[in-house]
């Protein structure tokens, strides 16, 4: 499919998305349909405590006219609490240690830490996390 879209997108100068061309291509039953994934993404039991488990993770946008930075929160997973939240020029390890900081020291220690499967926390760490 992949492949497909690249070559109709060179080729034939498409402007339609990945998506729309898939699920065409999906009725006209020119393309099967992936089989349906594991249990990866669906949804789960939140922490059963506060401080738990939190979340870290942060998005870029245009928040202010002209300036592209990326919001980082902090949040429990218990209750969805925002624990800390602050803006920065490019999320790092540096803003991940900041955002643990001010948490710690407004909300006091807690048992976990999520920072998500494409941004651990410690970048050189391998194994066990």
């Amino acid at each position: 499919m992949r492949h497909f879209y690249n070559w109709y997108r060179r080729e034939h100068g498409g402007t339609r998305s990945s998506t729309w061309v898939k699920n065409y291509l999906q009725q006209a039953c020119t393309v099967k349909r992936a089989k349906a994934r594991g249990k990866h993404g669906k949804k789960r039991d939140r922490a059963p405590l506060l401080g738990m488990l939190i979340h870290q993770d942060a998005s870029r946008h245009e928040w202010v006219a002209g300036h592209d930075w990326d919001l980082v929160v902090m949040l429990d997973d218990a209750t969805g609490e925002h624990l800390s939240m602050f803006f920065c020029e490019e999320e790092g390890t540096a803003s991940s240690f900041h955002g643990v900081g001010q948490t710690i020291a407004r909300h006091g220690l807690f048992c976990a830490l999520y920072t998500g499967p494409r941004r651990p926390l410690f970048p050189y760490a391998r194994g066990r996390r």
